[in-house]
């Protein structure tokens, strides 16, 4: 694949999660615009929802998710869409995470 088309794959999967959180509305995006990582997005939950309950919900149907850490690790899950992670996988990934939210 090369680097330059790895990095430009990381930073299409980042713009998927976001167009992802723009249509639903359900979350947030932790980081402002123009501050985001092409590698990991952090979403917010909303206040009756707790990350570790999603997260194990999602590992359940075969998912990996991150939660927070320290004061944020009940409002936030992280996911990844760098290394080998494929467009494809992050849209079953984010299909699998919508209803739950």
């Amino acid at each position: 694949e090369g680097l330059p088309a790895r990095f430009a794959r990381h930073r299409a999967m980042r713009e998927q999660v976001e167009q992802w959180v723009a249509r639903h509305g359900r979350c947030g995006i932790l980081a402002p615009p123009g501050r985001r990582a092409d590698t990991v997005t952090a979403l917010t939950l909303r206040p009756e929802r707790q990350a570790s309950e999603l997260a194990a919900e999602l590992a359940a149907a075969g998912w990996t998710v991150a939660t927070g850490i320290a004061e944020d690790t009940e409002r936030l899950i992280r996911i990844g869409h760098m290394g080998d992670v494929q467009p494809e996988q992050l849209a079953a990934l984010l299909k699998a995470l919508e209803p739950r939210l």
